[in-house]
């Protein structure tokens, strides 16, 4: 997958090409400190047969050689792996969809909310600040709950998405008919979160229609509204604007490709496709309603450096470059075809060549 896996056995799965995958058990003693490492299975001529990666957090590393100042954060951390999480310098965590508090699931029925079930999701970045990891949540995005159904526009559609070959769900992808019911969720949300939370991310990638087929005007409507809904009940949390996507390179580099995609998105949902054109809007008119900007960097290295660039740019054009740049999304997939695939070992070597890009380009 795009994340990597965890493993807790003293095995690597190491890929034969055509002939299968061999489970090899490793020694663990010669990599005793903390690190990544490759193994090479070779013949008996020293010749490369295959090889692999991972990385190894040792469980006896004091906590004062931790990284204090580490910028590095995943989606997710289950309770077993929190003091591996620690000791990895993990210092936040970016829960979404699967952790239970999008609209749907909190206010399922007007106006019956599951105050309970706030009340112990609420407790989960506390757990996590034991290990010293900072939690932000993103509202909206890909979950089916994304907005309850007594609350979705009429006319909302399904999407066919090419790239994941499923349609998406009908009723999650627009501007809420009811604006007042938003606001009012997210203050119950943000009261019940209060003081536990860096920061809320609101939406994921809305310059995709994948995730979003409203329009600008829409989006910033979300923002707005949203923002001050949070920031009333939560006078120190920030609020991010929704992660934009690399397609700004390819808008820009590949205009013929983009163009086919773009007249297929006119065709099938009516609505104008242009990532870059939204950027700049949100950039612009969406300015005093959030504190983060927000980048989803993917591709080869080169198409990221590209991205955040282009990012960077666009923000100092719109008087923004001051604020400070989150990466709350990122990944080399393992499970894809074709030239956009990666081997496991090509996802452990990227996956820091893309961090240091990005602090390059002020990623906090």
């Amino acid at each position: 997958g795009y994340f990597g896996v965890s493993l807790r056995e003293q095995q690597v799965q190491i890929s034969l090409d055509n002939s299968g995958v061999a489970l090899v058990e490793l020694d663990l003693k010669p990599f005793s400190r903390t690190g990544w490492f490759e193994v090479y299975l070779r013949d008996e001529s020293n010749s490369v047969l295959c090889q692999s990666a991972f990385g190894m957090v040792d469980p006896t590393l004091p906590t004062s050689d931790i990284q204090p100042a580490s910028p590095y954060g995943v989606g997710r951390v289950y309770e077993e792996d929190l003091e591996i999480a620690r000791r990895a310098g993990i210092k936040a965590v970016r829960h979404s969809a699967s952790f239970n508090v999008q609209w749907g699931q909190v206010e399922p029925t007007q106006g019956r909310y599951r105050d309970q079930l706030l009340t112990r999701m609420a407790e989960l970045p506390d757990r996590l600040a034991e290990f010293g990891i900072q939690s932000g949540i993103m509202i909206g995005g890909w979950s089916p709950m994304n907005i309850p159904s007594w609350a979705q526009q009429p006319t909302d559609r399904s999407y066919y998405d090419f790239e994941q070959k499923q349609h998406r769900p009908t009723g999650n992808y627009t501007l809420p008919a009811d604006v007042n019911g938003w606001q009012a969720y997210l203050s119950r949300t943000a009261k019940a979160f209060s003081g536990r939370l860096v920061g809320w991310e609101i939406w994921n990638e809305n310059d995709l229609p994948q995730f979003w087929q409203g329009s600008v005007e829409d989006y910033l409507t979300l923002l707005r509204t949203g923002s001050e809904a949070i920031r009333a009940a939560d006078t120190q949390t920030m609020i991010a604007m929704c992660g934009i996507s690399t397609t700004i390179v390819g808008q820009e580099e590949h205009p013929r490709w983009f163009q086919q995609h773009r007249d297929k998105v006119r065709r099938e949902l009516d609505i104008d496709f242009d990532p870059r054109g939204f950027l700049d809007r949100v950039l612009r008119d969406g300015k005093d309603h959030f504190d983060i900007l927000n980048f989803h960097p993917y591709g080869t290295i080169e198409q990221i450096e590209r991205g955040c660039r282009l990012f960077r740019d666009a923000a100092a054009k719109h008087g923004c470059a001051d604020r400070p740049l989150w990466i709350t999304e990122t990944g080399v997939g393992t499970h894809l075809t074709g030239k956009l695939r990666a081997t496991p070992q090509e996802q452990a070597r990227m996956y820091w060549q893309i961090h240091a890009v990005c602090r390059a380009y002020g990623a906090d």
